[in-house]
């Protein structure tokens, strides 16, 4: 397959990804969950904050590369990010990688303890919840982050779609 076609059909998958990285973050937003007023929203607003993140970070994360499409949406789709963005978009991978996608040991802080009861070991967890919850400012920055790369994603799209062929399918 063309790399053009390989790349269109990347495009086209973190198009999906950051769509739904959007919604999430503006109903986080909009229904002001990142205050955390009670249980209810503290749930709901850190489930939807996880699966921003990993929705956002998706395009970026080295998917499969197969024989019909590229890994990754290249670095160059960052260019438009400012400095604070580049510095969001990074700590956004940091806690993907280490708390929202995967689980790591030294992001949680974890250590086992065993102790002797009735001369039977007894082994326990002890560890913090790493998980920091975005304020509005934060969710701000990281929606325009989202609206500029799928911006720059539909541009690449429409640049290959003047190439393609109808009746083209791939």
């Amino acid at each position: 397959m063309k790399e053009a076609k390989r790349k269109f059909r990347r495009w086209t998958l973190s198009a999906i990804d950051l769509k739904q990285a959007q919604t999430w973050i503006s109903y986080l937003l909009d229904k002001d969950l990142y205050l955390e007023e009670g249980d209810e929203e503290k749930v709901v607003g850190r489930g939807l904050q996880t699966a921003a993140i990993v929705a956002y970070y998706r395009p970026f994360s080295g998917n499969w590369e197969t024989s019909d499409t590229t890994a990754a949406l290249g670095e160059e789709f960052l260019n438009t990010y400012n400095s604070k963005e580049k510095s969001l978009h990074q700590r956004i991978r940091r806690l993907r990688n280490q708390i929202y996608a995967h689980t790591d040991s030294e992001a949680r802080d974890l250590k086992i303890n065993v102790r002797e009861i009735k001369d039977v070991p007894f082994a326990w967890a002890s560890t913090h919840n790493p998980f920091p919850v975005m304020d509005k400012e934060v969710l701000e920055r990281f929606l325009s982050m989202v609206e500029k790369l799928r911006a720059g994603v539909a541009d690449k799209r429409i640049e290959v779609q003047d190439d393609l062929g109808a009746g083209d399918k791939f």
